[in-house]
């Protein structure tokens, strides 16, 4: 029921034929003030810091695995 918003920083590095992939998140969630309890600093409505599940990520993980076991081939 919320709208979630998130960023991936991901950094790949090539080393002795190897690649190694990371990545970093960061997911909001969009509430308003009375559901969340917050202060009002503007806005009725505020992006709430939430930890991931780790399934976007582990889904860009295995697309980047995917593309570069294709390129080797």
């Amino acid at each position: 029921p919320y709208t979630i918003r998130f960023k991936f920083l991901v950094q790949l590095v090539q080393s002795g034929g190897k690649t190694n992939v990371s990545i970093k998140s960061k997911e909001e969630y969009m509430t308003d003030i009375v559901t969340s309890g917050s202060n009002f600093n503007g806005s009725v409505y505020n992006w709430i810091p939430t930890s991931s599940s780790g399934f976007k990520e582990s889904t860009l993980l295995d697309d980047i695995a995917e593309k570069l076991k294709a390129d080797k081939d």
